[in-house]
């Protein structure tokens, strides 16, 4: 997303969400996932001084209160022209 433009985030997220939601099923039967959290955060496609936007999404379950649970967790700061970006990714294995 760094060498972007954001004009273009935006569409890239549908596009990328579109694209987990629609092979959820391969990702979970094939690579033993039980849940899938992505969450970004800041100007998400806007420039200048306006609001900063959240956009996310789930599939599966993200139980993270029991100890059978793995879980890969990642935060990371996507640098863009207008700002920065806060991204959370979360996995969720049995």
């Amino acid at each position: 997303m760094e060498l972007t433009s954001f004009k273009v985030h935006k569409r890239f997220l549908l596009f990328f969400q579109n694209f987990i939601t629609k092979y959820s099923t391969i990702f979970i039967d094939v690579m033993k996932i039980s849940g899938f959290f992505f969450d970004i955060r800041g100007k998400v496609g806007v420039t200048g001084n306006s609001k900063k936007r959240h956009f996310f999404f789930k599939i599966g379950k993200l139980n993270k209160s029991t100890k059978k649970n793995k879980i890969n967790f990642k935060q990371t700061v996507v640098r863009t022209p207008s700002g920065a970006l806060g991204l959370t990714f979360i996995l969720n294995f049995n």
